[in-house]
């Protein structure tokens, strides 16, 4: 599956996020980039990201507003640990 940079980008947000212990954990989706590789996208633009991980079934969402979560599936998982660590960004 190819992804996006920008999709790169938030996908290692996510993975490496501050509130989280690891890949798979879920975390606020207002702190997305309260990580130790930011993804530098906010706004409507990371919401779109998010999204479209979401239909490509590496990220999945849940609740509402202020309480709502992310985390990244299985297939985004394995996506991640033998992709996006051996690129060297």
């Amino acid at each position: 599956m190819n992804l996006t940079e920008n999709e790169i980008k938030v996908l290692n947000a996510i993975c490496h996020n501050f509130y989280g212990d690891g890949p798979g954990d879920h975390i606020w989706s207002d702190s997305i980039n309260d990580s130790h590789k930011p993804s530098g996208i906010e706004g409507k633009a990371l919401s779109g990201v998010v999204s479209s991980l979401t239909q490509k079934g590496m990220v999945e969402t849940g609740g509402d507003k202020k309480d709502a979560t992310c985390w990244i599936t299985k297939v985004g998982i394995e996506y991640f640990r033998k992709e996006v660590r051996n690129m060297k960004k």
